[in-house]
């Protein structure tokens, strides 16, 4: 339904938050899937991804040599960068590469590396 509500012209279009909410685990998996591996191959990093709403939480992320680790997290502290998202619609869209979504702090070079980490979808 998001597909159709964007080429109708709602481009500030959401998913409605259970349907993302369920969403929200797998796109861990789809994350580790679509690691591109040429972008992904020398990194060694530790990212967060906090996610508010009811569906939410946060993450704990290590890419290192190619290889793409989320682990639920209580805390962030010490991660080189944090992807912070309103809700669980922001986090699914973004995930599946609709927009870049997601407010960011940290370092900006993980950050860059981290956006450009996936291939297209």
């Amino acid at each position: 339904p998001w597909g159709m509500k964007w080429g109708l012209g709602d481009k500030h279009g959401t998913l409605d938050e259970r349907t993302a909410g369920v969403l929200v685990p797998f796109m861990f998996v789809l994350m580790q899937y679509t690691v591109d591996q040429a972008s992904a191959k020398d990194l060694d990093i530790v990212f967060g991804i906090k996610v508010d709403g009811e569906w939410g939480g946060q993450w704990r992320v290590t890419v290192k040599d190619g290889a793409y680790t989320a682990v639920s997290a209580d805390t962030l502290e010490g991660v080189q960068a944090t992807f912070h998202f309103k809700d669980a619609s922001d986090f699914v869209l973004t995930t599946f590469q609709r927009f870049p979504g997601g407010e960011t702090s940290g370092d900006a070079k993980v950050i860059d590396q981290v956006r450009h980490m996936f291939f297209r979808i």
